[in-house]
């Protein structure tokens, strides 16, 4: 965008900045307003906790093959009618959830929909444009950007249980589908663009021209990388620990003595601490080493997972848990998207992050369901309790072990980041002096 190159990164593109973040915000509608109808649909249907959050899985197992082809895309178009054309059918493809019948066969059909619509508003559309128009403020700007989950997370429970208890379950479908989707169909149409010149809005035409060659590694460079698949393999496991307390953190409150309305105010502290730990950890890895950041964010699961614990939870715990899982949750987004645009590079960043974002998608379906089946199997969520110790341990761990990022033949090292190589790198990386 033009303006006074004096001006910070972030005073320049703020519009891209915000759209970014409600239209992350939309992609999420579906994950934080589960718990929510977990118990209408219980009472309407007959269903198990494992088969309506099966629905999640579904709907995750979609994007899984075809997250790095969208990826792949977006390096290569841009990601302005992805985004377009994602937010109107996300909206759409929500609000006809009010249309379902007593029929599990519908309820996976309508997941399965839903799932390849997400593909046009997935995080890795918004991240891409953002972060190849941010350089010296990268960190701050993917925090910002990916606080749109927070958003939803904060927002989401009590506008979901307002609407259940004054419209009906099925009215408050079509009510949140189509009242979110709305307003980002309009943002994108005026103020988001890809920084690509085959890719940029008409309203954009006078922004300067960004380098077509990214430094970097490609996907099959990327995928022999170890920094990389532990960078996979935490996202994966972390987040489906993250999401699934998240999703049954109602359930789990309700089954304590706490009122639904107060559980649902306080799950949306998920949401708060959910953007803290974004803006947080966005600015701190633009100063220090993202790998320590990321580490220490990881371990606020182990204080929700004791608080969880107590037979009968109090609000003030009930309150703390929440913000612990999410504190965790909004700084893993983060350090995910960062961490791949320092270890990997920009130069395939699409399908890179496709990559990651396909996990995220996998352990959005797989945290709650597994959660549900426990829960059916035992009635009682103190094994997933017990096991979110483990998971968050071996994170913080593997985090730590990731080493110093590459320094790209063409990128100056951000604040805080060693200037380490990586072993076996490729030509286009540089060795550390």
């Amino acid at each position: 965008m033009s303006g006074d190159p004096s001006m910070s990164e972030l005073r320049k593109n703020w519009p891209l900045v915000f759209t970014s973040t409600i239209g992350v915000s939309v992609g999420t509608i579906g994950i934080y307003s589960m718990g929510l109808f977990i118990a209408p649909l219980e009472q309407a249907f007959g269903w198990s906790r494992t088969q309506i959050t099966s629905g999640l899985l579904i709907s995750g197992l979609m994007a899984v093959p075809l997250s790095p082809f969208v990826g792949a895309l977006i390096d290569k178009w841009g990601g302005r009618q992805l985004a377009l054309i994602g937010s109107i059918l996300t909206g759409a493809v929500f609000a006809a959830f009010s249309l379902i019948q007593n029929s599990l066969i519908q309820w996976w059909m309508l997941w399965a929909l839903f799932g390849l619509v997400l593909l046009g508003v997935k995080t890795t559309v918004w991240t891409a444009a953002v972060a190849r128009v941010f350089e010296k403020e990268r960190g701050l700007a993917l925090a910002i950007t990916l606080s749109g989950a927070g958003i939803a997370a904060t927002l989401m429970p009590s506008l979901a249980e307002y609407c259940i208890a004054n419209f009906g379950w099925r009215q408050a479908y079509a009510l949140i589908g189509l009242g979110w989707a709305a307003p980002t169909v309009a943002l994108v149409l005026f103020f988001f663009f890809d920084p690509r010149p085959s890719a940029a809005a008409p309203a954009q035409a006078g922004a300067p021209a960004r380098p077509v060659h990214l430094p970097g590694l490609n996907v099959w460079e990327a995928l022999r990388s170890w920094a990389f698949l532990k960078i996979c393999f935490v996202t994966l496991t972390l987040n489906s620990l993250l999401i699934g307390l998240t999703i049954h953190l109602v359930p789990i409150f309700t089954a304590s003595g706490v009122a639904r309305e107060t559980a649902a105010a306080v799950s949306g502290a998920v949401g708060i601490a959910s953007i803290v730990g974004k803006l947080v950890s966005g600015p701190l890895v633009d100063r220090w080493p993202g790998r320590y950041v990321a580490a220490f964010f990881a371990l606020p699961p182990i204080i929700a997972c004791v608080l969880l614990l107590q037979p009968n939870i109090g609000s003030v715990s009930a309150t703390i848990a929440a913000l612990s899982i999410g504190l965790a949750a909004g700084s893993l987004m983060t350090m995910a998207s960062y961490l791949t645009t320092r270890y990997v590079g920009m130069r395939s960043y699409g399908t890179n992050f496709g990559i990651i974002a396909s996990l995220l998608a996998l352990s959005v379906g797989l945290g709650p369901m597994l959660c549900g089946m426990v829960y059916d199997a035992q009635q009682s969520y103190q094994s997933v309790l017990f096991g979110g110790f483990g998971v968050s341990i071996v994170s913080t761990l593997l985090f730590i072990s990731l080493g110093a990022p590459p320094v790209w033949n063409t990128q100056t090292p951000l604040e805080g980041e060693s200037r380490g190589g990586a072993d076996d790198a490729p030509d286009h990386v540089q060795s550390a002096p």
